[in-house]
């Protein structure tokens, strides 16, 4: 089964291991998730732009200095890129129609990876991967996670 953003995030503030060893608080996690939602905002402003100035996909994966592109797709692939934007990794794709043409730059939204940068002075891998698709609810994750915490002190 598939985790939701939700669960994701709940288990990550939860592992108190996990936060030990990145020398943060739960509190930090939901930071990470709005800053990352921010710069994700950010990115799609500049995909925007450059959709809006009919500008390329290789042009922008030369601006943003992307890695890991693939600009020969036939329908019903698509062109794409991996960027490292401030705190998250996204991967940047553009979608070929069935008459070989190149439809707007896009975000994949599926997996947005998210990295501890603004958070934590350790260096390390992401800290989770989550769906821009889905909503992502904070104040709701807060509240579980605050719920979950004062079930286990009453046990």
């Amino acid at each position: 089964m598939i985790a939701d953003n939700t669960s994701i995030i709940i288990k990550t503030m939860q592992d108190k291991e996990y936060l030990h060893n990145l020398k943060i608080q739960p509190e930090d996690i939901i930071k990470a998730v709005k800053i990352a939602q921010k710069e994700f905002d950010e990115l799609q402003d500049i995909v925007n732009t450059f959709n809006n100035n009919k500008e390329s996909l290789k042009d922008l994966c030369k601006t943003l200095k992307g890695h890991n592109e693939f600009f020969n797709a036939i329908y019903p692939e698509y062109n794409y890129f991996d960027l490292n934007y401030k705190s998250i990794l996204v991967t940047i794709i553009q979608p070929i129609d069935e008459n070989k043409n190149e439809k707007a730059i896009q975000l994949f939204k599926d997996e947005v990876y998210i990295y501890p940068d603004n958070i934590s002075p350790v260096n390390t891998d992401e800290i989770f991967i989550l769906n821009f698709n889905e909503n992502i609810d904070l104040e709701e994750i807060i509240q579980k996670f605050h719920n979950e915490i004062e079930e286990e002190l009453e046990e």
